[in-house]
């Protein structure tokens, strides 16, 4: 069976810590490895799979006066 990666989110309240880096997982969620580890977080309810979130377009530029002349 491939593993694959996939976007977990933690319960709201609940600290999810990383097995490996022992780091908790961010309240916005992060891409894991979707071993045993998550699938059993995912499991007993502690993580969900989610979507990340959808990246902000970036802020138009503002023309000075200068450059319009």
């Amino acid at each position: 069976m491939a593993r694959t990666n996939m976007y977990l989110i933690p319960r709201p309240g609940c600290l999810v810590r990383d097995p490996v880096t022992k780091k908790p997982l961010p309240e916005e969620g992060a891409y894991k490895l979707y071993g045993v580890y998550w699938r059993r977080r995912v499991m007993v309810g502690d993580a969900t799979l989610g979507s990340p979130p959808k990246p902000q377009p970036a802020p138009k530029p503002v023309r000075s006066k200068r450059e319009e002349d």
